[in-house]
C-alpha cells in the first residue's frame, strides 16, 4: 500500500470513527486528521464529514445530523456558521491524468461558508467547482440544488464553474443554482427559482426561470443588518 493510499484510508477511518464517538469528542477525533483544523467549540452531529484534503471548522461552527460531505477537497465553515440536517454535499476531486475536467485546471472542489452563513436542511450541494456562501448568507427552506457542473451539449463533455452566494443574501426553498451563477450580497432568490446568471446588483429580489430582478428590497430591512444568527438557520 502506497503512502498516499494509506493516508486516504486513515482519513476515512478517522472520519467514520468521529461519527460514533460521543459528540463532545468528535472535534477532537477529526482534529487528528492531517490537514483538519477543528475548533473545540464546534459541534458535529451524526454525519460523515470527510473532505479529501482540508477541513476547517471555526469557533461555534455547527454541522447537524445525517449529512454526507465527501468527494470535495476542502470544507471551510467560518465562526458560528451552520449546516443543518440531511444535506448531501459532494464533489469530484482532482486527480492527475483524469480527463473528465481536464479543461478546467483552476477549479477547486470546495465549500466555503463564511461567518454566520447557513445551509438549512435537505439540500444538495455539488462542489465539483467552488461554492461560497458569504457572511450571514443563508440557503433556506428545503430541496435546493446547487450544481457547479453540467454537460455541454455542443461538445458532449462535462463543464464546471463556481457559484457565489453573497453576504446577507437568502436563497428560497426548492431553488436551482447553476454553475457560474452569482446571487449578489443583500439580495434574495425567490422560492422555486432557477439562477443561471452572474447578477451584480444588491438589494433586489431575483425570481423566475431563469431568475431576473423583479423588485427592489429595502436596504434598512433587519435581515441585512444582523450581527448574530437567525431562526432561518435552524
Amino acid at each position: 500500500m502506497t503512502g498516499k493510499r494509506f493516508h486516504r484510508h486513515l482519513r476515512t477511518l478517522l472520519c467514520a470513527i468521529a461519527m460514533i464517538v460521543p459528540r463532545r469528542l468528535r472535534p477532537r477525533v477529526l482534529g487528528l486528521v492531517p490537514g483538519f483544523d477543528v475548533h473545540p467549540t464546534s459541534s458535529i452531529g451524526f454525519s460523515f464529514v470527510c473532505p479529501s484534503k482540508t477541513l476547517f471548522l471555526g469557533q461555534g461552527a455547527v454541522i447537524g445530523h445525517l449529512n454526507v460531505c465527501k468527494g470535495l477537497e476542502r470544507m471551510e465553515l467560518g465562526a458560528h456558521s451552520r449546516i443543518g440536517n440531511l444535506n448531501w454535499i459532494t464533489g469530484y476531486p482532482r486527480r492527475p491524468g483524469d480527463p473528465v475536467f481536464a479543461a478546467y485546471p483552476a477549479r477547486i472542489p470546495e465549500l466555503v461558508l463564511e461567518e454566520h452563513a447557513a445551509i438549512t436542511r435537505s439540500h444538495y450541494v455539488d462542489c465539483t467547482d467552488s461554492v461560497r456562501v458569504g457572511a450571514f448568507g443563508t440557503i433556506g427552506g428545503l430541496h435546493t440544488a446547487i450544481l457547479t457542473h453540467s454537460v455541454t451539449l455542443a461538445t458532449g463533455r462535462q463543464a464546471c464553474r463556481p457559484i457565489r452566494i453573497g453576504s446577507y443574501s437568502l436563497v428560497g426553498t426548492n431553488s436551482v443554482l447553476l454553475g457560474g451563477s452569482v446571487l449578489p450580497a443583500c439580495s434574495a432568490l425567490g422560492a422555486m427559482s432557477m439562477l443561471r446568471d452572474a447578477h451584480a446588483t444588491p438589494y433586489r429580489l431575483y425570481a423566475g426561470n431563469p431568475a431576473q430582478a423583479v423588485r427592489d428590497l429595502d436596504p434598512s430591512a433587519a435581515w441585512f443588518h444582523r450581527r448574530t444568527g437567525t431562526e432561518a438557520e435552524s
